[in-house]
């Protein structure tokens, strides 16, 4: 290959790597369904989902947040709500294709 297609193959490639910008990791929703109410704690979260993108501290409560965004109209976002016991009390999503 030349120089010329070379340079214009790397700016290509990185004006469109540029274009997505994906946060997180798609949240399987069968697991966050095998949570139980009052009985799941936040390790049984981080074992099952994996670790949350960012954790949330309220009026004696833990709130987990996991976020998708893929940059093209799928996004999900799941609270997952603990007591001071460290169990799940609340659990809030929304999807969006």
């Amino acid at each position: 290959m030349n120089y010329t297609l070379k340079s214009l193959l790397l700016v290509g490639s990185v004006l469109l790597g540029g274009c997505v910008n994906t946060i997180g990791k798609p949240i399987n929703m069968d697991l966050v369904n095998s949570l139980t109410l009052g009985y799941s704690t936040q390790y049984d979260a981080k074992t099952k989902i994996g670790n949350p993108q960012s954790i949330k501290y309220d009026d004696g409560r833990t709130i987990y947040e996991y976020r998708y965004d893929n940059n093209y109209n799928q996004k999900q976002s799941v609270d997952l709500v603990f007591n001071k016991q460290q169990r799940l009390i609340d659990v809030t999503y929304s999807e969006m294709e």
